[in-house]
C-alpha cells in the first residue's frame, strides 16, 4: 500500500463509525486469511491497533493470529509462548467487554487448549453467573444479537464439559460434576448435566446416585436411548434386572435400528430370550 493509499485510507476510517471501521478490517482480515498472506494479516493487524486499539473484533482477531502461528510453530516454547499472548489478548477482551459471547467463549477454549482446567472450569461458571444476568442480552461478533441464547450457551456449556470428559482423566471428575450441577441450578431439567453427573456416579461405582440422575433424565426425556441403556446398566448393576430389562425394552420400542439391535442383544444378556 503506497503512503499516499494508506493516508486516504486512514482519513477515510476516521470518518467512519467504530463499528463501521472495525468491520473494514475485519473483512480485510478474512481477505488476508483466506490468501495465507501472514505479513498481511500482521501489516492490517497493526493498523487495526493503531487506529482503534479498544476495538473488541481487533482484540479477538489478534488472538486469532497468534493462535494461527501457535499452529504452525515448530518450537515447543514458542508455541506455548505464542498461545500464552493469545490469551492474554482475550483475557483483555472479556474484562473490556463482558458481554460479548463470542469472546467469553474463545477465552475459555484457549483455557482449555492451556489444560488450565482449574481456570476453564472457573470461567464456565462465571460465563452462567452472567447468562443468568444477561439473557438474551450477550452480544457477538461486530455487536450483532443472537438468537435462542439460552440453548446456545448451555449447548457451549455441555461440550465443554464433555471435553474434560474426553481426557480421559479422572482427576477431573469432580470439575464436571460441579459444571453440570450449576447447569442444574439454572435449569433442573438439563438433562445432558443429569447424564454427566451418572455417568460419573457409575465410574465410582455409586449406582444409587447415577440411577437417581437417570430416573429424573428420563422423567424429562422418556425415550431418550442414551439415559435408558446408562439407566439399564447401572439398575444392572445393583441386581435390579427386571427394571434393567424395562429400558432395554424400551429401546427397542423406540430407538433406531441399531439401538433396537443392540437393545436386543442386551435382552438376551440379561437373560430374556
Amino acid at each position: 500500500m503506497t503512503k499516499t493509499v494508506y493516508i486516504s485510507l486512514m482519513i477515510w476510517l476516521l470518518g467512519l463509525p467504530a463499528l463501521a471501521a472495525a468491520q473494514v478490517y475485519s473483512q480485510r482480515m478474512e481477505e488476508a486469511i483466506s490468501q495465507g498472506d501472514t505479513a498481511l494479516q500482521r501489516k492490517i493487524l497493526h493498523e487495526w491497533r493503531f487506529e482503534w486499539p479498544e476495538d473488541a473484533d481487533r482484540m479477538v482477531a489478534q488472538s486469532a493470529f497468534l493462535k494461527r502461528k501457535h499452529a504452525l510453530e515448530p518450537d515447543s516454547a514458542a508455541r506455548q509462548a505464542y498461545l500464552a499472548a493469545s490469551a492474554v489478548e482475550l483475557e483483555v477482551a472479556r474484562k473490556t467487554f463482558p458481554e460479548r459471547l463470542d469472546i467469553r467463549l474463545a477465552y475459555i477454549s484457549l483455557l482449555g487448549d492451556q489444560e488450565d482446567y482449574e481456570a476453564y472450569t472457573a470461567e464456565i461458571l462465571d460465563l452462567l453467573a452472567a447468562h443468568d444476568e444477561l439473557g438474551e442480552a450477550w452480544l457477538w461478533r461486530n455487536g450483532n444479537h443472537l438468537r435462542d441464547v439460552n440453548s446456545f450457551v448451555r449447548q457451549y456449556v455441555d461440550m465443554y464439559t464433555l471435553l474434560l470428559y474426553n481426557t480421559k482423566d479422572e482427576s477431573l471428575q469432580p470439575l464436571m460434576d460441579t459444571i453440570s450441577n450449576r447447569l442444574l441450578v439454572s435449569d433442573p431439567a438439563h438433562v445432558p448435566a443429569l447424564l454427566s453427573l451418572s455417568i460419573n456416579a457409575q465410574r465410582r461405582q455409586d449406582y444409587s446416585a447415577a440411577i437417581g440422575y437417570l430416573e429424573r433424565a428420563k422423567e424429562v426425556e422418556p425415550d431418550n436411548t442414551s439415559v435408558l441403556d446408562h439407566l439399564g446398566t447401572a439398575y444392572e448393576k445393583i441386581g435390579d434386572i427386571e427394571a434393567a430389562k424395562a429400558c432395554y425394552e424400551r429401546i427397542t420400542r423406540v430407538g433406531d435400528d441399531n439401538e433396537r439391535k443392540y437393545a436386543a442383544k442386551r435382552l438376551g444378556q440379561l437373560g430374556q430370550p
